[in-house]
């Protein structure tokens, strides 16, 4: 079996905001039984592999057993952050070269799996269409908590497409001042239009102030004079 390491980001606060959105994400588990999700970029360049990287990270920590999926089958190796040259994965699988066993990538953080978008090739189309898919994410909810699909940007493929039908429910990924309302709106209209259950948008690359305009509060735990107030025995009060 293979095994990968990975590493989050040492902001604090982009952490938590990755936190939080783990926790949207359970909360749609707890309600619907959601295990399956794609997360989905509105065009290239948004940030979507960071996006389900810290994601997987923070739902494994939480406790929840958790494998990210690389489903980008169409970007060579070299250019993924975690391939590497002549490793096979899930092309390699939908073809039926390998089996599911080998398939699987233990990683360096704990309840987090991984498996790769393998060498690549032709006939993208028609492996995710294949039953070979649906049969490994059936099998994947059964023995997951929560499984996270990377997939290639709305505006780049129709893989996209094919997929988001096929999992729970789909995150998309925009970012500030690069992605136009239009892309966004046309994304969740062609989704939902194809019978996709699109959760909502996140937005990255949000500077300091806009983001302190959704989240007040978001650097409590950091300011020194509330950790000040604490060690003084105040009760607890704020």
């Amino acid at each position: 079996m293979m095994y990968k390491e990975l590493y989050r980001q040492k902001n604090t606060k982009v952490t938590d905001a990755y936190d939080r959105l783990a926790v949207a994400i359970h909360l749609k588990n707890r309600q619907f039984g959601y295990k399956t999700f794609m997360i989905c970029g509105t065009e290239p360049g948004t940030g979507t592999t960071t996006t389900s990287i810290e994601l997987a990270i923070s739902m494994a920590n939480a406790g929840w057993r958790t494998v990210l999926v690389d489903c980008d089958m169409r970007k060579e190796v070299s250019f993924k952050r975690l391939g590497e040259n002549g490793e096979s994965g899930l092309y390699e699988y939908l073809k039926g070269d390998i089996s599911e066993k080998d398939l699987i990538s233990l990683t360096n953080v704990e309840n987090l799996d991984y498996i790769s978008n393998g060498k690549g090739g032709e006939e993208q189309v028609s492996l995710l269409c294949s039953a070979n898919l649906q049969e490994l994410l059936d099998n994947l909810k059964k023995e997951y908590d929560y499984v996270i699909l990377d997939v290639p940007a709305f505006t780049s493929s129709v893989d996209c497409s094919i997929l988001a039908v096929q999992v729970d429910a789909v995150v998309l990924v925009a970012a500030q001042h690069n992605s136009s309302r239009s892309t966004i709106d046309k994304a969740r209209k062609t989704f939902e239009s194809d019978g996709a259950n699109v959760l909502g948008v996140v937005v990255n690359r949000l500077d300091e102030r806009t983001y302190k305009k959704v989240i007040s509060n978001y650097d409590y735990f950091l300011k020194k004079k509330y950790r000040a107030g604490a060690k003084r025995g105040n009760g607890g009060k704020r």
